[in-house]
């Protein structure tokens, strides 16, 4: 990540005052990047929270939360066999250009 020479062969009581200073360069750039991350990872949980927030009041305004927990009940989410074949099925359903 660094722009600059390797600081890690620096010893610690002759580093001068430009070679801390690009190290906190590095270090600052290091934290606006993870920060980046984490803001970005933040926003797809929302996201994700939201459809399901919207999946749900779909289900209950048309009086399907029967058909959910069955669903539920012979759906295996927890595992990546039961998504597998999950995602097997929906592209059964598909259309044949739809891919």
């Amino acid at each position: 990540m660094s722009k600059h020479n390797d600081h890690s062969s620096f010893d610690p009581k002759n580093r001068t005052t430009q070679q801390l200073l690009w190290e906190m360069e590095d270090q600052r750039a290091q934290l606006r990047y993870e920060a980046d991350e984490a803001k970005s990872i933040t926003r797809k949980f929302e996201i994700a929270g939201n459809i399901k927030e919207n999946l749900y009041a779909f289900i209950l305004q048309r009086g399907l939360f029967k058909e959910l927990e069955e669903y539920e009940m012979n759906t295996d989410m927890e595992s990546p066999e039961g998504i597998s074949k999950v995602i097997k099925q929906l592209r059964l359903q598909l259309p044949e250009n739809s891919n």
